[in-house]
């Protein structure tokens, strides 16, 4: 929600915010309500909570934000609501698993997006798995299989690249595991994490109307180049470090203290 920023910086969130104050825009007079009956003043928007608030608990690693080293001092990252993994052990230079979670909601670009998928894995020496049942009727190559909802931490472990749409939960998940991705980003902030996972060198990203030839040639980039899987293995190592499990807990007992 771009807490802190100079205005010039929330432009990268596009049209995020006003969308976020026209959906809410309805429900205010609730809220306004609600912060009545704790003494608290009514807001003009929603956005105005975090501004106004004490303190501001962002749910996931300051790596994962630019802006991270920007923000007030009220604002804290508390980490998302998953333990990191331990290191990767091994060498992971020999898996050939590209891992595909695309959005379990239906949109109207995705049926194109996995059939381009599948036809650029046909010309890639690796196992391909797409997960979340977006593979309904077409027939697979013999490298590809899919499967319904599985928790994807069971399967990044040993994937070589996750393909994504830049979910943050997806998204925070591939830099945790230390797994190069290409983020093919959707909507929201998964613009933002597209640029992240570049600005981090552990990741590519293209557009959702991508080529086969461009999803092939970004997917062989990724398995092949072993700088990513360096940058991706450093990443995880930061967010390990970054980890406070107590950190939100930690914040609440102060203010109620």
């Amino acid at each position: 929600m771009s807490v802190g920023e100079p205005s010039h910086q929330t432009m990268r969130n596009g049209p995020f915010v006003p969308l976020f104050e026209r959906m809410t825009k309805e429900a205010l007079p609730a809220l306004d309500d609600a912060r009545a009956r704790w003494g608290l003043a009514p807001l003009s928007a929603a956005r105005e909570q975090y501004m106004r608030a004490d303190r501001c608990m962002v749910a996931t690693f300051p790596t994962v934000d630019p802006a991270a080293d920007a923000v007030p001092e009220r604002v804290h990252y508390v980490g998302p609501g998953f333990a990191p993994p331990q290191e990767r052990a091994g060498d992971m230079g020999a898996t050939r698993r590209v891992l595909i979670s695309l959005s379990t909601t239906p949109h109207s670009a995705q049926p194109k997006l996995v059939r381009s998928l599948l036809e650029a894995a046909e010309g890639i020496d690796a196992e391909f798995h797409f997960i979340g049942g977006v593979v309904q009727d077409e027939e697979l190559p013999g490298n590809v299989r899919a499967s319904g909802y599985r928790p994807i931490e069971e399967l990044l472990p040993e994937s070589a690249v996750l393909v994504t749409l830049g979910g943050h939960g997806t998204f925070v998940r591939g830099l945790a595991f230390g797994v190069p991705m290409l983020v093919i980003p959707f909507e929201q902030d998964a613009f933002n994490n597209a640029r992240r996972a570049a600005e981090l060198g552990v990741g590519r990203h293209l557009r959702l109307d991508a080529s086969v030839a461009a999803l092939g040639e970004e997917l062989q980039r990724l398995l092949t180049d072993g700088s990513y899987r360096l940058a991706a293995k450093d990443v995880a190592d930061r967010l390990r470090r970054e980890y406070r499990p107590e950190a939100a807990a930690r914040i609440i007992a102060e203010l109620v203290a």
